[in-house]
């Protein structure tokens, strides 16, 4: 039996929040190139970029955050998220872990497609990397072989205890003990 999981409402909350954000932003900056800006075409020009860029931002990020999705088959997982998924058999995912850097399933070697677009970004993430690096003295962009390694159960789930996805990972995963997760 498959069984997909969508964002849980919390989650979906917040993508909201992120799209108010970006309109907001998107029109701060309108406000800004027509009241404050007045007069000043270059300066004008250049609000209305920013506004729509902010919108686009905003508007993109939650459309494609609320797609994210986990199936679970008999033959393994799919996790899809924003640019990329990851597809794992059991045998590749190790027990529920509850650590706080990773409260989901650790996968080893999975299969990682990404997105057209998300391919391109990624090609950046190395400079950006030595950027952050140089300027703040750590690096905490992540790399193709991070992107897999923890697949985030926790944003599908409401409440673990009682939930169909802990059903599910107990029923393929049943050496694995189910630690609670909390909430």
């Amino acid at each position: 039996m498959i069984s997909t999981y969508r964002l849980a409402p919390v989650w979906r909350v917040y993508t909201v929040l992120i799209l108010v954000m970006g309109l907001g932003f998107a029109a701060t900056f309108l406000w800004l190139a027509v009241v404050v800006f007045q007069g000043q075409p270059g300066s004008q020009a250049l609000m209305v970029v920013f506004a729509g860029l902010m919108a686009l931002l905003g508007i993109g990020i939650s459309l494609a955050a609320l797609r994210s999705r986990l199936v679970l088959s008999p033959a393994g997982l799919e996790f899809h998220s924003v640019g990329y998924h990851v597809q794992a058999a059991w045998s590749q995912v190790s027990a529920l872990d509850a650590d706080p850097v990773c409260a989901g399933l650790p996968v080893s070697a999975p299969t990682i497609t990404l997105d057209g677009w998300f391919a391109v970004l990624l090609r950046f993430s190395g400079p950006i990397g030595l950027a952050t690096l140089f300027l703040r003295g750590y690096n905490r962009t992540a790399g193709l072989d991070q992107l897999g390694r923890c697949i985030p159960v926790r944003a599908f789930v409401t409440h673990w205890d009682n939930s169909d996805l802990a059903r599910d990972l107990a029923r393929y995963l049943p050496a694995a003990p189910l630690p609670p997760l909390g909430g």
